[in-house]
């Protein structure tokens, strides 16, 4: 399915002044906050760890992520009742990738969808 948002179009478009100003407001209003956790190593790769917890009333998340260079190598959320965790294995730098990897096989068909 291909889908497209106006509203991922329009952060899209933003300088990062105005996503940071969104993100900001976004946190207020689902009452989370964001904060630097330290560092870590993931698949052999430095990360800077934030912590998030946003709560809600009875609502409780809490989610850490490890970034290295702007990609999540690690991230660990518990809430509602559950955890989930996914974390990279291994990491390679700098290998080309054939354009043919990004081509969907045969007959899989699309979906155009449009959401608000």
């Amino acid at each position: 399915t291909r889908l497209s948002s106006r509203m991922a179009e329009a952060i899209g478009g933003m300088s990062p002044g105005q996503a940071t100003n969104l993100a900001n407001q976004m946190a207020k209003a689902t009452n989370t906050t964001v904060k630097p956790a330290g560092t870590s190593t993931v698949a052999g790769m430095p990360c800077e760890v934030t912590e998030s917890i946003t709560a809600m009333g009875p609502l409780k998340v809490t989610s850490r992520l490890c970034i290295w260079k702007n990609i999540t190598l690690k991230m660990e959320t518990t809430g509602m009742g559950s955890e989930v965790r996914e974390e990279a294995t291994s990491v390679e730098s700098g290998v080309p990738i054939p354009p043919d990897k990004f081509k969907l096989p045969a007959g899989i068909p699309i979906t155009e969808m449009r959401a608000p």
